[in-house]
């Protein structure tokens, strides 16, 4: 009875570890919004800075989480920097938001009414950090302020210059009347053809389609159908995906940070205001790894829903077996992917049996014979700006899966077998993937911020191992 008593303490984390964990994570959020903020996502010398940043740390917490001789340094770490670091993220978020201001904001009274409710916001964040018996409360005071902040963005920029956006609404608007959302068309309003595979672009009109899987479509018909813009759908994502996070482990604060540094990154309100589908994607991904922490039964529901709405989810594939906790279960783990299989084919088929070609088309075709992206937030669009050598598509697919299926390989071997290993390991297999893809912009960084911060959300408590 000792010998087993003392087994279990043994596995109680140590809460210095932990809470360093959260730490330095947390500062891998930042250096990852400061990435994306130094020219909204596009290639800059100095936004790599930032990347780098995120990838040592996020590549470091798995390789040293189950090496014990870096546990003096977390332990330091931790007694210096707890809630230093986390005002000095808010202080940061909020300044680089301060001197952001949609394009189309324009005189004194719209500027006002955004610094307003900027500084309330930055005001409930602090409150909510610091003063930790009423830090519930300053959060949903937060929630409001962002919720109202992206209110005001979609009705002050109700037609952003972003095809993304008119893509998606032309394919709800054929949706809406009966059509195949596959195979509709837009105006350019780039006149840049080399954004789009060859022959996409005819006498001015993109002959694209909706360009994501069907998931994206059913999130995004609610604010379409009831607000005349998905993005509605796309703000209420942001929200409840903060929400997911601060509440996947109640007892610890750190998950109200992470939510808080999520929702007031520093691009946040521009990858709202351009129509990127991300906030979805985020939303079903906090449901999945919410459930695998708290329902674990409802968790294969939302993780099939989640792999099935984007293209590039292939990596977040491989890492399942990080859910099932210590030991593979193999007859639940098959079991979990016939769920997550079946509700993927449920939400998918039915508008992919419409034109399989045009989907076909629309979602891989274009895509693929897109060209290499020299403005992109990468190591080989640092390559191509410095040496003028321009990769070709089959080099960049190589370079880019080839380096996150070594990445994969890493992180599974590491046996993280926990919700957190699980959001950990697609946020760093991700991060190396568009490091070295041809194409990384704010908006997957935007997603990989979210995946972090759901990573420090999941990460277990000391006080819950205690309990149980």
């Amino acid at each position: 009875m000792k010998l087993q008593h003392a087994t279990n303490l043994n596995s109680i984390p140590n809460p210095h570890h932990q809470i360093a964990s959260r730490i330095l994570l947390m500062i891998a959020v930042m250096a990852l919004g400061w990435a994306i903020n130094v020219r909204d996502g596009l290639f800059q010398p100095w936004a790599l800075v930032g990347l780098t940043i995120c990838i040592l740390l996020v590549g470091g917490e798995i390789f040293t989480r189950s090496v014990r001789i870096f546990d003096s340094f977390r332990i330091r770490l931790h007694d210096r920097l707890e809630k230093t670091v986390m005002l000095t993220g808010i202080l940061f978020c909020f300044l680089s938001m301060y001197l952001y201001l949609p394009g189309s904001w324009h005189g004194p009274r719209a500027t006002h009414g955004y610094h307003l409710m900027l500084y309330s916001a930055m005001a409930s964040c602090i409150a909510a950090v610091w003063m930790d018996r009423y830090r519930w409360i300053f959060f949903g005071i937060a929630i409001c302020f962002f919720t109202a902040m992206g209110t005001w963005i979609i009705y002050k920029v109700p037609q952003p210059y972003m095809d993304v956006w008119m893509l998606q609404t032309e394919g709800l608007k054929a949706m809406s009347n009966d059509n195949n959302p596959f195979a509709s068309t837009f105006v350019d309003s780039y006149n840049r053809p080399e954004l789009y595979a060859p022959g996409a672009l005819q006498n001015g009109i993109v002959h694209q389609g909706f360009p994501y899987p069907p998931m994206v479509l059913w999130m995004d018909y609610p604010g379409f159908a009831l607000g005349g813009d998905y993005r509605w759908s796309n703000l209420f994502s942001m929200i409840v995906s903060a929400v997911l996070i601060a509440l996947m482990r109640p007892k610890s604060r750190y998950g109200m940070y992470a939510a808080l540094l999520l929702l007031f990154t520093p691009r946040a309100l521009f990858v709202l205001e351009s129509g990127w589908t991300e906030p979805t994607t985020l939303l079903l991904f906090t449901a999945t790894i919410f459930c695998a922490v708290r329902f674990p039964k409802l968790m294969p529901i939302f993780l099939g829903m989640f792999l099935c709405s984007k293209q590039y989810l292939l990596f977040a594939i491989p890492p399942i077996i990080l859910l099932e906790r210590k030991e593979i279960r193999w007859a639940m783990l098959v079991k979990m992917l016939m769920v997550a299989f079946f509700v993927g084919c449920a939400v998918s088929l039915p508008l992919i049996l419409l034109d399989i070609k045009a989907f076909k088309a629309a979602n891989f075709d274009i895509a693929s014979k897109a060209a290499f992206r020299v403005d992109a937030l990468s190591y080989l669009a640092l390559l191509s700006n410095v040496t003028n050598f321009i990769p070709s598509n089959s080099l960049a697919s190589i370079c880019g899966f080839g380096t996150a299926i070594i990445a994969t390989i890493f992180t599974l071997r590491r046996r993280m077998h926990s919700p957190f290993g699980y959001a950990i390991a697609v946020a760093f297999i991700h991060l190396i993937f568009f490091a070295f893809y041809k194409f990384a912009f704010c908006n997957y960084y935007y997603f990989l911020i979210g995946t972090i911060c759901a990573a420090i959300g999941a990460m277990e408590c000391s006080e819950e191992k205690i309990a149980v």
